[in-house]
């Protein structure tokens, strides 16, 4: 697969620009890369190339990567292995691997308990609302943490500049976020118009309200990198088998108890309790460490 090959070989000189702060460098080579394919798309498409343009085009977007990455950051591996000098990074990149595999299973819990508690046309009009209020999470958070790692890395020695580094991405999250959580509250109908269709406007409610846990979502969020970049990983694993447990159960009693009454408000209710209880415990263990 040359999409998987190309972006495997992207990872490390592109990490190594993150490193260096070199975000306009990183950003070239994403940016020039997505030119490329959606140009070799329509190259192809125009060549009548039908489906395959599509298969082609995202193939060789790892080629792209590939050759834009080594003429902004060359980086040639040496054949050189020794267990010992690895040993450390390889027990960093296991819980690095766990806490993402954790939280990807607490990220698709809530679909899990909305099927088998309240059904399939509950779930459509839940993962409408879901996407609506969480997409600005996801596109922000990303950006906010790609940032916010390697500074966190280059400082980490310097408890008081950490610190203030850690405080600045809460602001920064506030500030992107909360403009995007307050439209919602106000436009979501409006919105659901647009981009879906008026049958989903049960979603309206739904939506409003999961905006909100959205942004306490965010703030849980920018924790791990700080755990990762001071090299305490392991706090990472717990904090998404904290995460998971406590929206499990929370889904689990909520909606045996009062989800045929309740519905869908149970769900959002869990959201709303699950964060602040997260962001407590995730205060503790940052203040101890």
């Amino acid at each position: 697969d040359p999409v998987a090959v190309g972006m495997c070989l992207v990872v490390v000189p592109l990490q190594l620009l993150a490193r260096r702060l070199q975000f306009r460098e990183a950003s070239a080579v994403q940016t020039g890369a997505s030119a490329l394919e959606a140009g070799t798309k329509i190259a192809l498409l125009l060549c009548n190339a039908g489906a395959w343009s599509l298969v082609i085009a995202n193939a060789a977007r790892g080629v792209y990567a590939l050759v834009f990455v080594y003429l902004l950051s060359p980086f040639w591996p040496k054949a050189h292995f020794l267990f010992a000098e690895i040993r450390r990074f390889l027990t960093f990149g296991v819980r690095n691997a766990a806490s993402t595999a954790i939280l990807f299973a607490q990220k698709n819990t809530d679909y899990f308990f909305v099927g088998r508690f309240l059904g399939v046309e509950a779930l459509g009009v839940y993962r409408v609302a879901f996407d609506l209020a969480m997409t600005p999470l996801e596109i922000v958070v990303t950006v906010v943490n790609r940032v916010a790692f390697p500074v966190y890395s280059r400082i980490a020695h310097d408890q008081k500049d950490l610190e203030a580094a850690f405080a600045r991405s809460f602001r920064y999250l506030l500030l992107l976020l909360g403009p995007a959580v307050v439209f919602l509250s106000f436009e979501s109908a409006d919105t659901i118009r647009v981009v879906a269709s008026a049958r989903w406007l049960p979603a309206v409610p739904i939506a409003r309200l999961l905006g909100w846990a959205a942004l306490l979502r965010g703030f849980a969020e920018l924790y791990p990198q700080i755990f990762f970049a001071i090299d305490r990983a392991e706090y990472a694993v717990y904090d998404a088998l904290v995460s998971l447990g406590v929206l499990a159960v929370g889904l689990a009693l909520g909606l045996h108890f009062f989800g045929q009454r309740w519905g869908l408000l149970v769900v959002v209710g869990v959201w709303l309790a699950t964060y602040p209880i997260v962001l407590f415990v995730l205060a503790r263990w940052t203040r101890r460490i």
